[in-house]
């Protein structure tokens, strides 16, 4: 039984590092409620700035960075930082361009930070 357990822990370890290091698309799509979603905030912040409805945009960008922030906490360890940092700096651009009502400036960082969620994981 001493042999059993000494054998089954390391194993458990490595399984559960295993999983954690690897979970980052599963992770990033599924954590979270159905109202805070990335890409649902993105649809909606996209939509306005083709509208160029700047008050609402900026709203939604606010909320696609609060969620943002959020899911970071749980794909931390299976994602590239640099994937996280390219995700940051596109939203902090994104929100210079909506103050400065740039629309193909902010649209070009959206699209930037859609990009970078899309290759999260990989």
């Amino acid at each position: 039984m001493r042999k059993f357990i000494f054998y089954l822990i390391p194993i458990l370890a490595l399984a559960l590092f295993f999983v954690v290091m690897n979970g980052g698309i599963y992770l990033k799509n599924v954590v979270g409620e159905e109202d805070h979603h990335f890409i649902k905030y993105y649809e909606k912040t996209r939509a306005n700035i083709k509208e160029e409805k700047w008050e609402q945009a900026m709203d939604f960008a606010e909320k696609l960075e609060y969620i943002w922030k959020k899911k970071i906490l749980w794909i931390q360890f299976s994602v590239q930082r640099d994937q996280i940092n390219g995700i940051d700096v596109s939203l902090a651009r994104l929100k210079g361009y909506l103050e400065t009502k740039n629309k193909a400036g902010s649209l070009a960082e959206l699209y930037e930070a859609r990009r970078h969620w899309d290759d999260l994981g990989r």
